[in-house]
């Protein structure tokens, strides 16, 4: 704190300090502030992280199950491809046939709606290849619906057997949702703790100097 004060010479300001106070404080937290509060903030920053890891574990999983879901609709083209092509040999044949005379356009009819349902069953094929190809292109960031995916890999997969008891204890202990609430439960505890340390005042220390002038 400064004061002045102000007086006149000839018409020149010549004014001068008449107090200066310098002084610190300094509030001591006691009752367990500090270490509830560091408590709560530790715990709470836990959880933030394993709220963190089970995003991440969840869009692996979103990501994996996209990708299979669009080499299962590849692979059904592929599939569907070979059938429309058959049929449309079986046809050829057919038309042949009848014009042979072997077969009666019962026959013939009978083929060509086969062929039909088939050249359906290819369009609405490319259809489900095409959305579940855009679905796993929402994986990719910036870079998606511009991107060409050749898919690689297989469905098969080999028979595996689980110890259900074990993957319910490894879930228990090791699941990332599960670790952030478990920490969010200790860090609201940790606050009830800080709340009740709360009502105890905390005392203030501190030191000061005052510096007085006489002024005329």
């Amino acid at each position: 704190e400064l004061r002045f004060a102000g007086r006149s010479v000839n018409g020149v300001d010549q004014s001068e300090p008449e107090s200066l106070n310098i002084g610190i404080a300094q509030t001591i937290p006691i009752g367990g502030k500090r270490k509830w509060g560091i408590r709560m903030a530790t715990q709470n920053y836990h959880s933030a992280a394993a709220t963190l890891d089970d995003f991440v574990r969840n869009l692996k999983l979103n990501a994996s199950e996209a990708f299979f879901a669009a080499l299962a609709a590849q692979r059904e083209l592929e599939q569907q491809n070979k059938t429309t092509d058959y049929l449309r040999q079986l046809v050829a044949v057919q038309d042949h046939r009848f014009k042979a005379g072997d077969i009666g356009e019962t026959d013939l009819t009978q083929a060509r709606v086969d062929e039909l349902q088939s050249e359906s069953d290819l369009l609405n094929a490319e259809n489900d290849s095409q959305v579940a190809q855009l679905n796993l292109s929402n994986f990719l960031g910036r870079n998606r619906g511009r991107t060409t995916f050749i898919l690689q890999g297989k469905l098969e997969m080999e028979p595996r057997t689980f110890d259900l008891s074990q993957l319910i204890e490894n879930a228990l202990q090791n699941r990332p949702d599960l670790v952030a609430l478990r920490h969010a439960r200790d860090g609201a505890q940790s606050g009830v703790h800080l709340a009740k340390a709360n009502r105890i005042p905390d005392p203030t220390v501190g030191v000061g100097y005052t510096y007085s002038t006489a002024t005329e």
